[in-house]
């Protein structure tokens, strides 16, 4: 279930289970507190859309990104290569 999450997914998740999450938090840690939460005992499904949510989400992110960064990147190479 926690398989590709990176920490910042699971504070994400932890967030949204309405969990307050300390600065310096493991991964080990965050997992532990998602466990732990009402939500995650009640409705593991609900827990386990939800991360899978938030990793798609920040993957389409930064997809939109890269390919942001590729135009800007082409564009400056158009400009420069022809005056």
């Amino acid at each position: 279930m926690f398989k590709n999450c990176r920490k910042e997914d699971l504070r994400i998740v932890a967030h949204e289970l309405g969990e307050t999450v300390a600065e310096k938090v493991t991964i080990v840690e965050l997992t532990e507190i998602i466990k732990e939460n009402n939500y995650f005992k009640e409705n593991v499904e609900f827990v386990k859309d939800l991360i899978q949510y938030t990793i798609e989400d920040r993957k389409r992110k930064r997809r939109k990104t890269v390919r942001e960064q590729r135009k800007t990147m082409e564009n400056v190479l158009k400009t420069e290569c022809y005056p």
